[in-house]
């Protein structure tokens, strides 16, 4: 080959070469991620840019700027072409540049790639090639909202806060020959983001749909005396690029038709009120779904004066908007029944609807925010007559809970003498007639009567009181207006029970302690004095509430409003119950609180024990108050028949470096306080688990049980714990990867034989797998094969599973998932029985989610709340009870900072989130701390839940006992279910209707025990 020959051919490489560089750095050539139109394949590769943000102080919280605003202009704008990797560019003097992310899954988790970003936007970009021009359906889901441009042209949004599903949206669009540039915008809010992008056969889509539920009817009244129907405007049909059709018939309350016309999903259809009479209307409509015409639900229409006014005030007669809930007879929600108007004033727009209630969130003095039901004396509100109404809402929220009272008294030989009679005081006191202008006299009735609060009748400078351990008492609570002549406490045999006793002092008083006698009854027993325990009720700052709405602006989180449903407010609230030691100070007209704990053995015999309370100041008595124990003539159970699983740790930067020795020491002090709580920790053989070793040819595990059965024979047997967690799967056995069949073999080697043990000890049933959280709907396969290995390799042992996307149980993981345990809001009552009575378990769990109206954990929370969840889960026949820790002191002082936050420090989950125990010390510390944790005001009323859940328990027992004792047992327990729970949002708020329940239940109990 001669030397030019050479020449011209490194010529043309040199040049192909420069071609190729040239085609890569083309945009939107080689330098973006390409596809092909591919029905089902999810799209992995894209360019992204971003994160951008607007500070939500400028009015962004709903998302309409994000949505708006085109963060691109500074390059091209959202309706170019020209990306490509690399390229940059500035939006309001901050560099952006578009990067690659390829995706390791099907779901696009901006969350993983970007971290926390709340109120933010992300543009993803790719190309998309196709053979010839066609008309393709693109699917899409997204957390939260999304817009589309297919080659500069928007060709879909969706402004929504949702979590991302599969095909969530499904839309045509007409690609052209050759490439072409698909943009994405997502929108986000808080918590995780991201989104799913296909391309989709719409044939078969379109047959999938006949399985979906049905669009509804929505049905409003326009401002221009006309009539506007819309089907299906939110539903799955209306994003199809479909136009499914309607037949809509309007009939009226006689049954003649007024209209029958054809109508789009999503399309409005308008008629004119002009010849219609005040009256009730039908709106039906039949679905054209393929060949077939379904009917929908059929949904009703008021037309006529808007004459029902509700009037919300505050305790100074101000108007004031107040959070609404219409409710119906069966307590579930009616959506878009009011409106409201300037002033605090509402219309009530559904008159039609019968046995109508109202559920107002009213912030009483002294009390904070509660809900209160105004029911008309159980009977709803009955608005047919077409007559004018004005109802006064927190008069007739004050009327309920009155009558609600005064019906207990019906049962007045059942209640003990102090409480009756202060009942009766207190409903005379509160004088309903003629409330109608007087304001203050409502909101004080509405306080007197939620509450078990009274003056301690004393000769002393020291003005002292009491309240129930249903209680949260602000520092600066005005004295209450009733007045007992003792300090009351009532409880069964092998119970706990509190009360608190609040000091305050006209002048500041220095080294008080207190101390109580032994009390006696009547027959001379003894209640010995060693079963009263003192605890102080400290207070910690609540800088934020926990059902605020919050935002990151230059990395701080900003309170930009609290949700209309929420119970708490920043300021100081009590929770942290150190046990009194030392000497303590009560300020001047400040309330010092102390909490009493008293505790019957289970073999005190019944009766009232009469004793006294001594408060010493520098050593002298200086107030010497009455103490009554009523000790009920019955004993709870030493078992605990709600199922508990609470995670718990020990955390060495409050406990210092600790040993071997001292480390069990310290764990043993905290799962004794679980214990004595009713609350089972996770794994309370965290420090005592057996091991195996694998031997042999093939191998196979021989294990070891002397260290478990050690702790576990204290732990269940002794202090009766009701479960235990044995963990997660692990990644690997002896180096054979999860799911691989040695590592089947092995797993099924080692867990079929600790399920024999397990059995033979007599603590099977107490024994479940936790081998995953939350899952993702994308994981579920995952879940599923683990739950198969767990099946196949230790059948007896339960499967749990935590769900917080749906409602569960779900029937995905049927026949794999046999213990159930769905965030409280997703748990669905009749799927849960249903599966119960196949013999699987449900329970339900809180956390950072559901905040109010739920009744949840939270400081910030009224205290009847955390123990009020109790009774709720006997009446939804829920069986056990998840926390996801107890003990979350990680990167923050419990004592300091209540708010837990999330590690990244951009969200909040709530105050008091994962922390029911303090530090044994405010600091932390270097030295060894041989302590347990200092117990709360919600973890003691977790215990007084799961106490009455005994009570009942024993009531259950008895009525189903076929005896005729049984059926006072039944009366009581059926009026517990009916008048304490309407719903897991609509509750009893009122300490006093609950206390006066637990009374009637203890009676029922005594007279039922044959």
């Amino acid at each position: 080959m001669n030397r030019n020959f050479k020449i011209e051919i490194l010529i043309r490489i040199a040049s192909v070469m420069c071609f190729l560089l040239l085609i890569i750095s083309v945009p939107g050539l080689a330098q973006i991620p390409s596809v092909s139109v591919q029905s089902d394949d999810f799209i992995e590769s894209w360019l992204t840019c971003g994160p951008f943000l607007i500070n939500p102080e400028a009015g962004d919280q709903l998302g309409k700027k994000r949505y708006e605003t085109d963060f691109l202009k500074g390059a091209g704008g959202e309706n170019s072409t020209g990306i490509s990797e690399g390229l940059s560019f500035s939006f309001e003097g901050k560099n952006y540049q578009w990067k690659r992310y390829n995706s390791p899954a099907s779901y696009i988790d901006l969350k993983s790639f970007y971290g926390e970003c709340p109120y933010s936007v992300v543009y993803a970009a790719c190309e998309v090639e196709s053979e010839k021009e066609q008309e393709v359906w693109l699917g899409t889901g997204s957390d939260d909202g999304i817009k589309v441009w297919l080659n500069g042209t928007l060709v879909w949004e969706n402004q929504s806060n949702r979590f991302a599903s599969v095909d969530e949206d499904l839309f045509p669009v007409s690609v052209k020959k050759g490439k072409n540039l698909l943009l994405v915008k997502i929108v986000q809010s808080t918590g995780g983001w991201g989104f799913y992008t296909r391309f989709v056969d719409a044939r078969l889509r379109l047959a999938e749909l006949t399985s979906m539920s049905l669009p509804e009817i929505v049905v409003e009244e326009s401002n221009n005396n006309s009539l506007k129907i819309v089907i299906g405007d939110k539903s799955i049909y209306s994003v199809q690029g479909h136009r499914f059709e309607c037949d809509v018939v309007i009939t009226d309350s006689d049954g003649n038709t007024i209209l029958s016309e054809k109508a789009n999903i999503g399309q409005a259809l308008e008629c004119s009120l002009k010849d219609f009479k005040n009256g009730l209307y039908g709106v039906s409509a039949g679905f054209h779904l393929g060949n077939k015409i379904l009917p929908l639900q059929e949904v009703t229409y008021y037309h006529g004066a808007k004459n029902i006014r509700l009037l919300g005030y505050t305790a100074k007669g101000d108007k004031k908007h107040l959070t609404i809930k219409v409710l119906n007879d069966n307590f579930k929600e009616i959506e878009n029944a009011i409106e409201e108007l300037p002033g605090g004033e509402y219309v009530f727009l559904r008159p039609d609807i019968q046995n109508v209630r109202f559920q107002v969130l009213i912030d009483v003095p002294s009390l904070g925010r509660r809900w209160f039901l105004a029911d008309n004396q159980g009977k709803g509100y009955d608005f047919s007559s077409g007559s004018p109404v004005q109802l006064n809402l927190p008069l007739e929220a004050l009327k309920s809970l009155a009558d609600n009272l005064q019906n207990s008294l019906k049962y007045e030989s059942e209640l003990p003498k102090w409480y009756r009679d202060n009942l009766k005081e207190k409903i005379a006191g509160t004088g309903l007639a003629g409330l109608e202008n007087n304001a203050a006299s409502v909101y004080s009735g509405l306080e007197r009567l939620s509450t078990c609060k009274y003056r301690v009748s004393v000769k002393s400078d020291l003005n002292i009181w009491a309240a129930s351990s249903m209680e949260k008492i602000s520092q600066d609570e005005a004295l209450p207006v009733d007045q007992l002549d003792a300090v009351h406490v009532a409880l069964a045999k092998h119970e706990y029970e509190a009360v608190q006793l609040i000091l305050r002092p006209r002048k500041e008083l220095k080294n008080l302690e207190i101390e109580a006698g032994p009390l006696t009854n009547e027959a001379g027993n003894v209640l010995d004095a060693s079963n009263i325990a003192f605890n102080h009720v400290e207070y910690v700052e609540i800088k934020m509430a926990s059902n605020a709405n919050v935002t990151v602006v230059n990395g701080k989180m900003v309170d930009v409003g609290i949700s209309p449903e929420s119970f708490g407010t920043a300021g100081m609230w009590p929770d942290p119950l150190p046990p009194v030691r030392e000497p303590f100070t009560a300020t001047a007209g400040q309330n010092t609180p102390v909490w009493i704990t008293v505790y019957a053995p289970a073999q005190q015999a019944g009766g009232i024990y009469r004793g006294q309370i001594t408060i010493k100041s520098n050593g002298k008595a200086i107030s010497e108050i009455p103490l009554e124990v009523e000790v009920f003539d019955f004993a709870l159970p030493r078992e605990t028949h709600t199922a508990t699983a609470f995670g718990i740790n020990i955390n060495e930067n409050y406990h210092g470096k600790l040993n071997c020795d001292q480390r069990m020491k310290v764990w043993d002090q905290y799962v004794q306080l679980c214990s004595s709580h009713r609350v089972s920790p996770y794994s309370p053989h965290q420090y005592s688990n057996f091991s195996y070793t694998l031997q042999g040819n093939p191998k196979e595990a021989v294990l070891n049980f002397a260290a478990f059965d050690s702790a576990m024979a204290v732990y269940l047997d002794q202090d009766k714990l009701t479960s235990f967690n044995l963990g997660g799967l692990p990644g690997q056995i002896d180096g054979h990867a999860r799911f691989t069949d040695e590592y089947n073999r092995l797993f099924r080697s080692i867990y079929s034989q600790v399920q024999e043990h397990l059995r033979e000890k007599g603590w099977l049933d107490k024994a479940y797998w936790y081998w995953t959280d939350e899952p993702a709907k994308e994981a579920y396969a995952d879940v599923k094969k683990g739950a198969e290995l767990l099946k196949w390799a230790c059948p007896d042992i339960r499967r749990l599973l935590t769900l917080h996307l749906e409602h569960a149980p779900v029937n995905y993981f049927y026949n794999y998932v046999n213990l159930w345990v769905p965030v409280m809001h997703w748990y669905d009552e009749q799927k849960a029985r249903v599966r119960q009575k196949l013999g699987e378990t449900a329970w339900w769990y809180v956390c950072c989610i559901p905040k109010g109206p739920y009744p949840g954990n939270f400081i910030d929370h009224p205290a009847i709340n955390h123990r009020i969840r109790y009774w709720m889960m006997d009446k939804l026949g829920v069986q056990g009870d998840l926390y996801w820790r107890i003990t979350y002191w990680d990167g923050h002082n419990p004592w300091k900072q209540t708010m837990s936050i999330n590690d990244k420090g951009t969200g909040i989950w709530g105050n008091g989130d994962g922390i029911l125990v303090y530090p044994p010390r405010r600091e932390m510390s270097s030295v060894p701390v041989l302590e347990g944790p200092v117990t709360s005001i919600r973890f003691e009323c977790i215990r007084d839940g799961l106490e009455d859940m005994e009570y009942l328990h024993l009531l259950s027992q008895l009525s189903a006992s076929g005896q005729k004792q049984g059926n006072i047992a039944k009366l009581v327990l059926n009026d517990a279910r009916d008048e304490l729970v309407q719903s897991m949002t609509c509750y009893e708020q009122s300490t006093s209707l609950l206390q006066a329940m637990r009374f009637r239940a203890a009676s029922a109990i005594v007279k039922s025990t044959p």
